[in-house]
C-alpha cells in the first residue's frame, strides 16, 4: 500500500555537490533570499562534504556542507537558468486522463522547479535532501505530507485552477493557487491520501513567502511535477 501511495500522485526534481567550511558574512550585510539559501540538516552525520543544485543533470550551483550539516548555497541566476524548466501553461504536469483546468496569466513564463538538492558526503554515496514533513492519522487511515519547493519564474505570473484524476480505485483532486514573482519563489505542496475501498488524494499548491533559512532532511518525496 505504501508503494502505491508513493507512486500515486507526485513528480518535480533538482539536486546538489562541493566542499569545506562555510563562508563568513558581515552581520551588517542583509541576506538576499533571491541570491542564496542558508540550509541546515538536523542530525547530519555525513561529515564535511558538498551540496549541489542541479537542473536537467546540470550542476548550476554547489557549496560546502559542514560536519554540523550547515551550508550556504548560492541560487542560480536568470542567465544560468535561461532555456531551462517548463512553460507556466504546462505546470503542474499530470498523467494522461486527468481533467485539467489550470490557467496562467503569463502562459509562456518559464518555471524551474527545485524539489531537492544532492548532498555528497566525504567518502560516501550521494543522497537527496528535501524539505518535507509526513504525518499519519491512524483513525482516518490518512497519510498527510507537506513539501516545500523552490520555483524560479522568468516573469511574474499567476496560476490558478483545479485538476481531477480518476483511475480504477484511485481518485485525486488538485487545487492550484500560485502568485509567482519574477525570480525565486517558494511553493508549498500539501497532500492528504485517504485509504479504504477507494484511495483518494487531495493536493494543494500554494505560494508562501520565500525563506532564507531552510531546514532539509535526507530523502525525498516525489514532488508532483517538473
Amino acid at each position: 500500500m505504501a508503494a502505491m501511495r508513493a507512486s500515486l500522485f507526485l513528480l518535480p526534481a533538482l539536486f546538489l555537490g562541493a566542499c569545506s567550511t562555510l563562508p563568513t558574512k558581515s552581520p551588517s550585510v542583509p541576506t538576499d533570499p533571491q541570491r542564496e539559501t542558508h540550509g541546515s540538516v538536523p542530525g547530519w552525520t555525513g561529515g564535511a562534504g558538498s551540496v549541489s543544485l542541479m537542473v536537467d543533470d546540470q550542476t548550476l550551483s554547489s557549496a560546502p556542507i559542514t560536519a554540523a550539516g550547515k551550508f550556504i548555497l548560492p541560487l542560480p541566476t536568470a542567465s544560468a537558468l535561461s532555456g531551462l524548466g517548463v512553460s507556466a501553461s504546462s505546470y503542474p504536469a499530470f498523467a494522461d486522463g486527468c481533467q485539467r483546468d489550470v490557467r496562467a496569466s503569463v502562459p509562456d513564463a518559464r518555471l524551474v522547479v527545485v524539489s531537492s538538492l544532492t548532498v555528497q558526503p566525504s567518502g560516501g554515496k550521494a543522497q537527496l535532501l528535501s524539505r518535507f514533513e509526513n504525518t499519519y492519522d491512524q483513525p482516518l487511515d490518512a497519510s498527510n505530507s507537506a513539501q516545500h519547493l523552490l520555483v524560479y519564474a522568468s516573469s511574474a505570473t499567476q496560476l490558478y485552477g483545479e485538476v481531477n484524476c480518476a483511475a480504477a480505485q484511485k481518485r485525486a483532486s488538485y487545487s492550484v493557487l500560485l502568485r509567482l514573482n519574477q525570480g525565486w519563489n517558494e511553493v508549498t505542496l500539501t497532500q492528504s491520501i485517504l485509504a479504504g475501498d477507494e484511495i483518494r488524494a487531495v493536493t494543494q499548491f500554494v505560494s508562501v513567502p520565500l525563506q532564507v533559512d531552510t531546514v532539509w532532511k535526507l530523502g525525498s518525496l516525489q514532488a508532483l511535477s517538473r
